[in-house]
């Protein structure tokens, strides 16, 4: 009897250690994860070329070609801001806010700045689709790889490698007449032309 009261102290100590040990190790918050890190895709973008062919190109022409070099002459951004929220909520007829109403605006600074409007508007598999301005060509650089898009009116359509994903795609759009490049990381954003405009006395109009 003595000598088993000398040995079951031993061995409740001994299991109180592991098991404390086995509880640090699962609770341990600053062992390092293995996991690897994953950026969030940006959403889609929402289609503001055929918008802009449902909504405003009845009065103001395709691609804003009835609005003349004029446009948006005296309006710094926020005021491009407000002139597409009020249009699309009153001639239109078509109301459109938040980030769709971002993403027209930006069609209108590409108009105003004169250079492609370029989006991506759904992924579908490895099939890639989005907007651009007529006339202009689509490539898509993956890794080494360029790929010609597809370009029917203001819509493009391109196949990728499979396994593509936004950070390895870098899109550019080149306009035919006048040489004018876009350049679209989808990582960061699916549609162009999501800066600011620089104010009036400062940019070039188209």
């Amino acid at each position: 009897m003595i000598r088993i009261a000398r040995i079951f102290p031993l061995v409740l100590g001994m299991a109180g250690v592991l098991v404390t040990a086995a509880v640090l190790s699962a609770g341990d918050s600053t062992a390092p994860s293995t996991a690897p890190a994953t950026q969030p895709v940006p959403a889609f973008a929402f289609a503001a070329m055929n918008y802009y062919d449902q909504s405003c190109a009845r009065c103001h022409g395709p691609e804003g070609a009835s609005y003349g070099p004029g446009l948006g002459h005296t309006l710094d951004d926020a005021g491009l801001v407000k002139m597409c929220h009020d249009m699309a909520n009153g001639p239109s007829q078509n109301p459109i806010n938040g980030r769709d109403l971002d993403t027209e605006t930006a069609f209108h600074r590409a108009l105003i700045m004169g250079n492609p409007y370029l989006s991506v508007t759904n992924i579908k598999g490895n099939v890639w689709s989005g907007e651009v301005m007529v006339d202009a060509k689509v490539t898509l650089h993956v890794g080494s790889k360029e790929i010609s898009a597809d370009v029917t009116d203001w819509n493009w359509t391109a196949t990728l490698p499979d396994g593509a994903a936004p950070a390895s795609v870098t899109i550019i759009a080149a306009d035919t007449d006048d040489d004018k490049t876009t350049t679209l990381h989808p990582a960061q954003s699916m549609y162009s032309n999501a800066e600011p405009i620089p104010p009036p006395d400062i940019r070039n109009h188209r």
